[in-house]
């Protein structure tokens, strides 16, 4: 199961980083499950999640640099350091070993080990950034529609967070 979640964040990344916006669709179920670091970014103490942060956790990592992009909870806002931290999240954290069978052989080979992949970061990063938006956006209803934030249901409990949050 481990590889192949691994093969889906590579998919997931050459589509990312490719710019072929819509080349893998993305349940929303995945997608909620990857905005829990965005909700712990609406709910988690600033500084609990520095601490985290600093301790090399990748996703207090990924959740305090959306902290610090939009000054979440107080936070001030420091585009530069959430820059920073979000590179740190989605830096690989060692490799895997991997068997691939070839035509008569086996070959083993190392597959960079991650915390947080790049497209789950833009995932992440998507979703705050619709929370950012007014909600009146014509882009919302077509956002939700493809998963964005995990869908209906997880948005409207993330917008709620979202208020308290920048308030």
């Amino acid at each position: 199961m481990r590889f192949i979640r691994r093969g889906i964040s590579a998919i997931m990344m050459a589509c990312v980083l490719g710019g072929l916006a819509g080349c893998l669709t993305i349940r929303p179920s995945v997608q909620a499950e990857i905005c829990k670091m965005v909700e712990d970014a609406l709910t988690v103490d600033p500084d609990t999640l520095h601490r985290n942060a600093d301790r090399g956790g990748g996703h207090a990592q990924m959740s305090y640099s959306l902290v610090l992009r939009y000054g979440l909870n107080g936070a001030v806002v420091d585009k530069a350091l959430a820059d920073n931290y979000r590179e740190q999240a989605t830096t690989a954290r060692g490799a895997n070993t991997t068997a691939v069978a070839g035509s008569d052989h086996l070959r083993f080979v190392n597959v960079p080990a991650y915390t947080v992949t790049g497209a789950q970061a833009e995932i992440a990063e998507e979703c705050a950034a619709l929370l950012a938006s007014p909600p009146e956006s014509a882009k919302l209803s077509t956002k939700l529609r493809q998963g964005v934030c995990g869908g209906v249901d997880n948005y409207r409990h993330l917008s709620e967070l979202w208020v308290k949050a920048t308030s």
